[in-house]
């Protein structure tokens, strides 16, 4: 069932790439349009995208804006955060023998690391094997000195972290990321979970710039006005 999946999800990302005139690929942009506009403003490069709880859509609508931007001609780099639990090296078909936890310990270099994709200008840092009592590495000065040298090589950086009220790593990752979107999904996302959420974040300082409402299923009418 889980290799059905992730063909499923790489076929399905390959389509939206080549599709630009598709209605999901023009609302994707016009999310990019407005996290460009952040950026521009304030000197964004990192964005960790971030939610509540599990299965909200949230490594989906990370890598449908990682490849938005990567179409544009932007140079991306998707880093997988979800140290327990990683995801992107299946939808892109690549292997985790090691990753952001090489590099952060100083098992690997980054060069060593970084994978390329069959997307243009889109490329991916895999989780890595996970590590026990990670979250101190995280904390240190070996991920921020990760972050600066990767702003120096790419436009964007996309982070897909684990859900916010699952475990530390998401929130950590997220407090040194220039921006944190949290991705919240009609009719499974509590009210309660998503404030507690919100709050979360504010204790760790993470800088939220926006919420995507994701899953919302359209009227007849709403589908026919955007026809």
């Amino acid at each position: 069932m889980k290799r059905v999946f992730d063909k499923y999800k790489n076929q399905h990302f390959l389509t939206f790439y080549n599709r630009t005139e598709s209605k999901l690929f023009k609302d994707y942009k016009h999310i990019k349009s407005n996290i460009e506009f952040a950026a521009y403003k304030n000197k964004y490069q990192t964005v960790s995208f971030i939610s509540p709880t599990s299965g909200e859509g949230k490594t989906t609508t990370c890598c449908h804006l990682a490849l938005t931007f990567a179409r544009e001609g932007k140079n991306v780099l998707l880093i997988d955060g979800n140290l327990n639990h990683p995801m992107l090296n299946k939808i892109f078909h690549v292997k985790n023998d090691y990753g952001l936890s090489n590099v952060l310990v100083g098992q690997k270099k980054l060069s060593e690391s970084i994978n390329t994709t069959q997307f243009e200008s889109l490329k991916l840092l895999t989780s890595g094997p996970t590590m026990a009592n990670f979250n101190p590495i995280l904390q240190s000065s070996a991920m921020d000195h990760l972050i600066g040298e990767v702003k120096e090589k790419f436009d964007f950086i996309f982070i897909d972290n684990p859900p916010v009220l699952d475990s530390d790593t998401g929130k950590i990752i997220a407090s040194k990321s220039d921006g944190t979107v949290l991705v919240v999904r009609d009719h499974k996302t509590d009210i309660n979970e998503m404030l507690e959420a919100k709050r979360v974040l504010d204790a760790y300082a993470v800088n939220l710039i926006g919420v995507i409402f994701n899953g919302k299923k359209l009227s007849i009418k709403d589908r026919l006005i955007r026809a």
